[in-house]
């Protein structure tokens, strides 16, 4: 099956972007994506505002969402809703995990896909709150955008270790990177949110609405901030990658235990990294000697 680039967490003027929603879907159509979902908060996309402008084709394919966007114990709590083009009825909540669940349930009752974003936005979310959800199984790993604070520090734990929390206890996550642009206007530097700085590559029958959402929920596509892949395979308990190597960077990669422990690395753009056996989920995760990383979903022993 072919593959297909995409990101699933943008803005335009109509919640907090600098961008009208066509010009932000031409950035992408002009920038090598095949798909990108709009995610306004609280503000549905209305595919027809990109009516008569040639946007959406067979090349290249819009889906509408929403960013749900609330508040439960004094924190951020946001979800896209992604295949959706009208808001969720919600109500005021308790705690973040009712909040949560509240949330997806409105996405699951209008035909979507939930998501849950940006984990360490406000320092908001640990992986207990995702544990007792139902229904839901799409993280954001990576979200490029500002104040996410993907790689932890001053004690409070990375995304990767957000992962680890959800795979210890036996639930299989998978993890989506994202841009969360806003802003596409002006010098590209500072405290922004830009585009195409992270995305999902979606391996699909055809790009189309219904293929792309499917394949996400199945776990179908990697997810990175600038590392491709040429293939990637699973052959009894090996997993295959070979990475399109770039300019002169040199690639690591990791096969990782559900608690984050490294099993084997590897070198190089050709890679076969064995599943012990007994380790219940396994990860892999690529980095480049130039700061970008990789990160496949989780394999099932």
């Amino acid at each position: 099956m072919p593959w297909f680039k995409g990101n699933t967490h943008t803005h335009s003027y109509v919640s907090d972007g600098d961008t009208s929603p066509p010009e932000v879907c031409m950035w992408y159509a002009a920038h090598g994506f095949d798909f990108v979902c709009m995610t306004d908060h609280n503000h549905p996309f209305d595919a027809a505002w990109l009516e008569g402008l040639g946007i959406a084709s067979p090349n290249f394919l819009v889906i509408p969402g929403v960013e749900v966007t609330t508040v439960a114990e004094r924190l951020p709590v946001h979800i896209n809703g992604l295949g959706i083009s009208a808001m969720p009825e919600l109500r005021n909540y308790a705690t973040i995990s009712e909040c949560l669940q509240g949330a997806i349930d409105g996405i699951r009752k209008l035909g979507g896909v939930p998501v849950v974003n940006h984990p360490n936005f406000f320092w908001a979310l640990e992986a207990r709150h995702l544990l007792t959800l139902r229904d839901c199984h799409l993280f954001e790993i990576w979200n490029s955008s500002t104040d996410c604070n993907n790689l932890g520090a001053g004690g409070f734990k990375s995304t990767d270790q957000f992962w680890d929390g959800l795979s210890v206890a036996g639930q299989r996550w998978h993890g989506m990177a994202s841009d969360d642009a806003h802003d596409f206007q002006g010098e590209f530097y500072g405290y922004k949110s830009l585009p195409g700085q992270a995305w999902v590559v979606v391996r699909a029958a055809a790009l189309t609405q219904p293929n792309i959402l499917e394949a996400l929920e199945r776990g179908d596509f990697y997810s990175t901030t600038g590392i491709t892949l040429s293939s990637l395979e699973v052959v009894g308990r090996n997993v295959q990658l070979e990475i399109r190597g770039e300019h002169h960077y040199k690639y690591s990669s990791e096969l990782l235990a559900s608690d984050g422990t490294i099993l084997e690395t590897a070198f190089g753009t050709s890679v076969t990294l064995t599943i012990p056996e007994g380790v219940g989920l396994v990860r892999v995760r690529v980095f480049d000697s130039n700061g970008s990383r990789l990160w496949t979903q989780t394999f099932v022993e």
